[in-house]
């Protein structure tokens, strides 16, 4: 008989999994597409449902009979358990939580289950009689050293000889059995509400950290462009004052704006580059800073130590150095003074920018202004966690100091 009740259970499984797929196509495909994984862990993710499902049914529907007759009754539970359960978890969860809770329709799906626990209440009560099972335990009754006491558990007593087939006749509407059905029913839809409530919670966050990125991406570019423009106007500043000179340093300087260039419109369009490509713009804007102080420059750099080989997100130092000869007045102040200093060790980067400050009060924002707030944004944005920034302004001396991870 235990073939037989598998074979037809077997049976029964494959027809609810045919019909699924024809009402509700590829849903179980959808969502684990949507959690954004590899398919080896899309695999692991389906194999762990199928092992969380079998163990769940062994644990709470398998029967502890050791005759062979009985095992047949035990795994009758087991295969019970799992298709009704399972089919009434992933239809709640795919199918009724999408359709009505999401959409704010409580009363239909109010409505549809408590069908739902009807039907399923009734499945667990009378699948024993479409099956035979209650011949099976009248049998078992004849032989009371094989039921080893579970007539009490199942809520079907015993039933004396002459009495073959009298519960097939007989609804059994108030059995254990029945009150079993229908707390496990209403534990399935609980759990899988839960389950459903938890994943939608995690797949908004990500919509909203989606929608946050993209934001900050618009605002990246923006704050970009706002560098570009600024630096331009300076520069052919600079170079239209030593064309007027007729310095030497002209071609020179042009060369070195058109390699700036180069790397403002081009390179910075990349999501980092090479650190050494970052220092020879710095180098090229204190050249061109240079030709405004008159006499021997008292700017200190000390840059050759670092890996240029590195990665960096682009334009990210640049307005430190800016933001430095802001404060310094360097061009104006005869004692002024600037170091820079930029090593690298172990993927981190140390970058420490200090400068006089005048004698008489510069009326700057303490923080920076503008230049220094935007890379602030940059730096929480594309290395949270992985940065320090320290500014420190004093009576005669304005500090930058930043330590960044750059893998």
């Amino acid at each position: 008989m235990g073939g037989r009740l598998v074979g037809v259970i077997l049976r029964l499984v494959i027809e609810m999994v045919r019909l699924i797929d024809i009402f509700f196509p590829h849903a179980a495909f959808v969502y684990f597409c949507s959690m954004n994984k590899s398919v080896f862990n899309q695999w692991m993710e389906i194999l762990a449902h199928a092992a969380i499902w079998v163990g769940y049914s062994f644990l709470v529907f398998s029967v502890p009979i050791a005759s062979a007759d009985t095992l047949s009754l035990a795994w009758f539970y087991v295969l019970r358990a799992l298709v009704v359960n399972s089919l009434l978890f992933y239809v709640n969860i795919y199918v009724l939580l999408p359709r009505y809770i999401a959409k704010s329709r409580y009363l239909g799906y109010i409505l549809i289950t408590l069908a739902l626990l009807m039907i399923t209440t009734l499945m667990f009560q009378y699948t024993e009689h479409w099956f035979g099972l209650d011949e099976f335990k009248e049998r078992m009754g004849r032989f009371p050293e094989h039921f080893n006491g579970m007539e009490g558990r199942e809520g079907v007593p015993p039933l004396p000889d002459g009495e073959r087939g009298r519960l097939m006749l007989k609804p059994l509407l108030m059995g254990p059995t029945m009150a079993f059905g229908f707390m496990s029913a209403l534990g399935i839809l609980f759990i899988s509400t839960i389950f459903w409530m938890m994943n939608e919670t995690r797949m908004r966050r990500q919509r909203e950290m989606a929608l946050v990125t993209e934001n900050l991406m618009t605002e990246m570019k923006f704050l970009k462009s706002q560098i570009n423009p600024h630096f331009l106007f300076n520069a052919l500043n600079n170079i239209y004052s030593l064309s007027r000179l007729r310095s030497e340093k002209a071609p020179d300087m042009i060369l070195k704006l058109s390699d700036m260039l180069r790397f403002v419109l081009y390179e910075s369009e990349d999501k980092k580059v090479p650190l050494g490509r970052e220092m020879d713009y710095i180098y090229h804007y204190v050249d061109f800073q240079k030709i405004k102080i008159e006499g021997e420059p008292r700017i200190v750099m000390e840059m050759d130590g670092a890996d240029r080989m590195l990665k960096i997100e682009p334009m990210l130092l640049i307005p430190f150095v800016e933001n430095c000869f802001k404060h310094s007045k360097i061009e104006d102040v005869r004692h002024g003074w600037m170091h820079m200093k930029l090593t690298t060790a172990y993927d981190k980067l140390y970058f420490v920018v200090v400068n006089s400050l005048p004698s008489t009060a510069v009326q700057v924002d303490p923080m920076g202004g503008i230049g220094i707030e935007n890379v602030k944004k940059r730096l929480n944005f594309l290395y949270p966690g992985k940065h320090r920034l320290d500014i420190e302004r004093k009576d005669k001396e304005y500090r930058v100091e930043l330590v960044l991870e750059l893998k």
